[in-house]
């Protein structure tokens, strides 16, 4: 069950899954001038694949808010998830609590990722009324760059390479944000919703 929830990454991602190394190569550019605009736009362009496509590419920390844990099993709408941190609560009290690690489980490889209760286990006790009673930390994203799949590199690459080609001209042909055909393409690929 897909729960009202709220996402936030609290620790970003140190990379982008395409390096200013082979952003240069790709677009055949040889001198440093416009090393930090690359860099920018790498930046920019990763997240615009993210959000479109509804996944995260390099290794970061999110948190998802619950208003409530119910159900035989709640959904995380994140992907791909490597490993839940923590389940923390705010309890009948107020007070935050930890959930044991060994009260509930989780299959992290079904899309989308799962959480429930052990098998026994009740969901725990969370304060009536507030807008975040529950939160779930996650290591979300691929292991580095080298693990993100090509079909997920290469919208990264056009959207670079449109707004590069592109910069201050006043002129977007492609649409709102500057999100190229081909690009837009890969991206509703990677938003099918099947096992991975």
């Amino acid at each position: 069950m897909l729960l009202p929830h709220a996402t936030a990454v609290t620790v970003p991602p140190s990379a982008t899954p395409v390096s200013l190394a082979e952003i240069k190569d790709y677009l055949k550019v040889q001198h440093d001038e416009d090393d930090a605009d690359l860099a920018a736009l790498l930046k920019a362009a990763t997240g615009i694949v993210e959000r479109m496509a509804g996944l995260y590419l390099m290794p970061q920390t999110v948190e998802i808010s619950f208003s409530e844990l119910c159900g035989d099993r709640v959904e995380l709408p994140v992907w791909p998830i490597r490993a839940v941190s923590s389940v923390q609560y705010a309890d009948a009290d107020g007070a935050t609590q930890t959930w044991d690690s060994g009260d509930y489980q989780t299959w992290l490889a079904h899309r989308p990722p799962l959480i429930a209760p052990a098998y026994g286990e009740p969901w725990p006790t969370t304060r009536a009324g507030l807008m975040r009673a529950a939160w779930v930390t996650c290591t979300v994203g691929y292991a580095n760059a080298a693990a993100v799949p090509e079909e997920a590199k290469d919208p990264v690459r056009r959207i670079v390479a449109h707004a590069y080609a592109n910069k201050g001209d006043g002129k977007d042909p492609t649409g709102e944000l500057g999100v190229p055909p081909a690009a837009v393409r890969f991206i509703e690929y990677l938003r099918q919703d099947f096992y991975r």
